[in-house]
């Protein structure tokens, strides 16, 4: 017969989780193989411990000879220390062979699991979750796993995704929030639970700097305005790339309707530079520089005024070249006349201006005088004040 002794190691109590002993077994023969029930009792033995699962057990077993005509006789005492770790569920668990020896020879299978709704290695931690809560239990620690939309340490807090998420909703859709879960209010031709299915692709606005957009639900196209190119028109095209100023720089304008301006060389101007102007040449005696340049362009422009009745906004362009003679040094200035209209004088109509005054009405306005110095009688003749000259 045997007596089956369970206990913690930390127990000063012996025996403190399980005790049992057999009736005698008369089997005639010297080994004993326990089957599915050992005298009624079923086999194996289930231990229910109403604490911690401890991290060891100690199993002793003690065998006696059954004697009918006498007393038993002891025979052995067989006994080991086992670690052991609970398996979340019954189902999980797997049993581990253990081998007690001594004069006599055992061998046993042991296992240990956590009851239902009890988790952890010591099924300590308790996780039940009904058809109302928001969680579930995670299957070996038996952690509260919150259900989407559910937050906090029993899953009792709703997520509001409309203020936690800035994408819940996208494409512009609103956002409400309901518990446990949220409401996206797409703008039209978009659906989806979270406004992610697009039927118009144009409804996207993704055509930018006034661009035309042609599409359906899964392919779109703009149609760029001047000035912008681009899948999305976002890219501007530089006006100068295509060297639109004839005779002159060109300077790009940004942002700006006329998205270009030219700086014309002389005597070139308009937009593109593409006029050539009527030129007035005179000489001056002596050196007309940046000290003195800004006193000459008055001066022609009050000349052009004053002396050619001429009202409104005058604008003189210049040109100068100077010379080195023998005696003398000048000057020789080449210009034309714009008003503030946009149109030009021509230069036989400057030239009727000079011709018709004096070198001294003419000098009075300029830094430097004419040269070389006109007879009174000379007036009317155009030979120093000429076009081509």
């Amino acid at each position: 017969m045997f007596t089956l002794c369970v206990e913690d190691p930390r127990d000063t109590e012996p025996c403190s989780l399980f005790s049992w002993t057999t009736a005698g077994m008369h089997t005639g023969i010297h080994e004993v193989i326990f089957g599915s029930s050992i005298q009624g009792t079923p086999n194996p033995f289930l231990v229910q411990i109403h604490k911690a699962m401890p991290p060891s057990i100690r199993i002793q077993v003690t065998v006696h000879d059954d004697d009918l005509e006498s007393e038993d006789d002891y025979i052995d005492t067989l006994a080991t220390l086992i670690n052991i770790s609970a398996s979340p569920n019954k189902i999980m668990s797997v049993y581990k062979p253990w081998s007690l020896q001594g004069i006599t020879h055992l061998d046993i299978r042991v296992r240990a699991y956590c009851d239902p709704d009890w988790y952890g290695t010591d099924c300590l931690t308790y996780c039940k979750a009904s058809t109302t809560d928001h969680y579930s239990c995670h299957f070996s620690s038996g952690a509260k796993l919150c259900f989407q939309g559910w937050k906090g340490d029993d899953c009792d807090q709703d997520v509001d995704e409309c203020t936690e998420r800035s994408d819940v909703c996208q494409h512009d859709g609103s956002c409400m929030n309901t518990p446990g879960i949220f409401e996206c209010q797409c703008v039209e031709v978009i659906t989806g639970r979270n406004c992610e299915l697009v039927t118009d692709r144009c409804a996207l606005n993704i055509c930018l700097n006034g661009g035309t957009c042609n599409g359906n639900a899964t392919h779109s196209s703009c149609t760029c305005p001047f000035g912008w190119s681009g899948e999305t028109c976002a890219e501007e095209i530089n006006p100068c790339d295509n060297a639109p100023c004839d005779r002159g720089s060109c300077i790009p304008k940004p942002g700006i309707s006329a998205r270009f301006k030219c700086d014309c060389e002389f005597p070139f101007t308009g937009e593109t530079c593409d006029v050539i102007v009527g030129l007035t040449n005179l000489t001056v005696l002596g050196v007309i520089d940046g000290n003195n340049r800004g006193s000459l362009i008055t001066g022609l422009t009050n000349i052009i005024s004053d002396l050619g009745g001429i009202h409104g906004q005058v604008n003189v362009v210049i040109s100068t070249r100077i010379y080195s003679e023998s005696i003398n040094i000048t000057t020789q200035v080449h210009f034309y006349v714009t008003l503030g209209n946009g149109t030009f004088l021509t230069s036989d109509f400057v030239r009727d201006i000079f011709s018709s005054h004096s070198d001294a009405d003419i000098n009075q306005h300029l830094p430097l005088p004419l040269y070389p110095v006109r007879d009174t009688d000379d007036r009317g003749k155009t030979s120093e004040v000429c076009e081509g000259c």
